[in-house]
């Protein structure tokens, strides 16, 4: 078909050979039907009001816009390889089964998945993208931004091909893969917002050829695995701007966790142990929950960095059994100046209930509790059901601590 489409009425309009030219809707709530594998050379609009549904059969592609430079459309339907060279402005984008759609330019529309179909946007996506449970996947291009939120995610995964961010709240989702490299950042919410939550699964760095990026985590994060990249040494970091838990680490060797003002962290198992490095900004707080089982600290040279005074780290067991820390090295003060650690500086608190914790060593030598008598921690604290004890001289020399449910052995603290 050769020539321009116009619609005077709630008409269906079937293009089995493609179109050459341009429709205009009218604000008449027609349907326009691309054919398989077939080409609209031209655009889609609708002046006068929001109307009109566009499908693609499969396979299809639009040379210029859907929706731009009018009212938008009030739906677009995709079921197989379909590109969009230009953008989109639609009500709905409905993501069929077997659907692996793209949009070059900008969006704005609310994503919803009838299937588990593929839809990538190598621009701004403007609005929501509901997986309906459905499974599915959503690809943000490179140097674009989601304004919006993501829901019932509970099958589905979002990739993030390099910088950009997701604005709104993220329920339920399975993964969330980053495959941005050296030097790009993954902003979760644009700026630090406690009232945003962002649940997911998975997280995972994927760039296997490049040093991977950075997650910027602005909005309360629950995440059951982190996932760094394996392929190289610098598996990514990931910073924590706000109120966050972590279940699980893999590949932590690789990884690096920054602990920012206003956040702080848990993660709930021995995997804690393992990561590279973890930062602790001053006046935040670093937890690691051992949840009735043995965690490793420093077997492998990884650094806990306090970065000022006030950075806490929190050696706790919520576990419905009893709980250990193993010390491979001293618990140091460490700090953001290694060589020469400053005095006072840096709280570890050592907390259990309702079982108990042990904090010991993994051979016969003594550990210590900060460096020296120059290089001290600024406080350790055992909390317990029996009330809180605060380090002092007569402990110096002490091998074993018991205190209920606490007990400490074979550490030395240094005043």
């Amino acid at each position: 078909m050769t020539g321009d489409l116009g619609y005077n009425a709630a008409g269906s309009v079937t293009a089995t050979g493609g179109l050459a030219g341009n429709i205009n809707y009218n604000d008449n709530n027609g349907t326009f039907t691309l054919g398989a594998g077939k080409t609209l050379t031209g655009s889609a609009i609708s002046t006068g009001g929001r109307s009109g549904t566009f499908v693609f059969v499969g396979d299809g592609t639009v040379t210029e816009n859907l929706g731009i430079d009018g009212a938008g459309l009030t739906q677009i339907i995709f079921n197989g390889t379909d590109v969009v060279q230009g953008g989109v402005d639609a009500t709905t984008l409905t993501v069929n089964t077997g659907a692996n759609a793209t949009i070059a330019g900008a969006t704005t529309g609310s994503a919803v998945y009838a299937g588990a179909g593929n839809l990538t946007s190598t621009g701004n996506f403007t609005g929501g993208v509901d997986f309906k449970s459905k499974g599915g996947t959503f690809t943000l291009g490179a140097d674009s931004k989601l304004t919006g939120t993501v829901t019932n995610g509970n099958n589905a995964t979002v990739i993030a091909l390099g910088n950009g961010s997701i604005t709104g709240a993220i329920t339920g989702l399975n993964t969330l893969e980053f495959s941005g490299g050296t030097g790009t950042t993954l902003n979760l919410s644009d700026i630090i917002n406690t009232s945003i939550n962002s649940n997911i699964t998975n997280i995972t760095y994927t760039n296997s050829t490049n040093a991977s990026g950075t997650i910027n985590v602005n909005t309360d994060l629950t995440a059951g695995t982190v996932t760094f990249n394996a392929g190289n040494a610098d598996g990514g970091t990931i910073i924590i701007n706000a109120p966050s838990t972590i279940g699980l680490v893999a590949n932590a060797a690789n990884g690096t966790i920054q602990i920012k003002l206003g956040g702080s962290l848990t993660i709930s198992d021995p995997s804690a142990g393992t990561i590279n490095e973890v930062d602790i900004a001053d006046g935040t707080t670093y937890t690691i929950d051992a949840k009735g089982n043995n965690v490793n600290l420093f077997q492998n040279g990884e650094k806990i960095v306090f970065q000022g005074e006030n950075s806490e780290l929190d050696l706790i067991n919520t576990g419905t059994t009893d709980g250990k820390f193993t010390l491979y090295a001293n618990l140091n003060p460490s700090s953001i100046n290694p060589t020469t650690p400053p005095d006072i500086y840096g709280i570890v608190r050592v907390s259990s209930t309702p079982n108990g914790l042990t904090i010991d060593n993994n051979d016969a030598t003594i550990r210590t509790i900060g460096q020296d008598s120059t290089h001290r921690l600024k406080e350790f604290i055992v909390d317990d059901t029996e009330g809180v004890f605060r380090s002092t001289q007569q402990c110096r020399h002490g091998t074993t601590l018991i205190r209920h449910r606490i007990t400490l052995t074979q550490l030395t603290f240094t005043y």
